[in-house]
């Protein structure tokens, strides 16, 4: 059960405020509609579980084209 957004704001003041470089994991029930965000803000590793459809993740994470925000690793948006 998807509780809070605590992850996503700790990854992101990791690598922003922090400059934190290593290995940023989350574990856990990751669903497919996540797993974007949690790469945009910081994550670099994703433990999925066994049964995610790999081929929907990839297409999740692929249409979306545009971003109003900036991105941890990328350090800018797309929108203009």
């Amino acid at each position: 059960m998807f509780n809070d957004g605590r992850g996503y704001s700790l990854a992101q003041q990791l690598r922003t405020q922090y400059r934190y470089a290593g290995e940023l994991r989350t574990t856990g029930d990751i669903r497919i509609n996540q797993a974007y965000m949690l790469m945009r803000c910081g994550f670099d590793m994703l433990e999925l579980p066994a049964d995610t459809d790999m081929v929907q993740l990839e297409a999740a994470i692929n249409a979306i084209m545009v971003h109003c925000q900036a991105d941890v690793q990328l350090g800018s948006g797309s929108a203009s």
